[in-house]
């Protein structure tokens, strides 16, 4: 009887660790609907509770440069809206920064981001862009070669 418990104990054990692990596969990405190559993907991010906050952790592979992208998103107390703010850096295109301020309704995960955007000192900003939001596979941060800026051309809201 008790190689019997002991046993389902550690089957329940490896379950949970498997259930962890598949968790641990999933991103969260922002589609611009304009903007095909412009996915933001957060790292292990998923949608905080009802009037809760969560760190955005990840990049975009917009032109295939490794964009950083750090933020934070929240869920309105009425779990109606998931508003997220995004810093993105572009140091492959000589350091070029977007602020993105992304709204979506939930729980469709639709919306649209405003942005601003910061080229050699300076500023421009777009009108809002449809966005849609939805958990995603993996996607690997790309690998950069050392002239990928030169043959890539402009990134960022450049493009937006």
């Amino acid at each position: 009887m008790y190689r019997l418990h002991l046993s389902a104990g550690f089957f329940g054990l490896i379950a949970l660790v498997s259930l962890a692990s598949a968790a641990q596969g999933k991103d969260y990405c922002l589609f611009d609907q304009t903007v095909s190559s412009y996915v933001l993907v957060g790292r292990g991010f998923t949608i905080p509770a009802k009037g809760a906050c969560k760190s955005w952790i990840g990049f975009t592979a917009q032109n295939g440069f490794n964009s950083p992208t750090a933020g934070t998103g929240c869920t309105s107390s009425d779990g109606t809206h998931l508003d997220l703010t995004l810093t993105t850096s572009f140091p492959q295109s000589g350091g070029d920064v977007e602020f993105d301020s992304i709204e979506l309704s939930l729980p469709g995960q639709s919306g649209a981001s405003n942005f601003n955007f910061l080229s050699g000192g300076t500023a421009s900003s777009g009108s809002p862009f449809p966005m849609v939001g939805q958990v995603c596979n993996k996607i690997s941060v790309p690998a950069i070669s050392a002239n990928a800026a030169e043959q890539q051309g402009p990134v960022g809201g450049g493009l937006r």
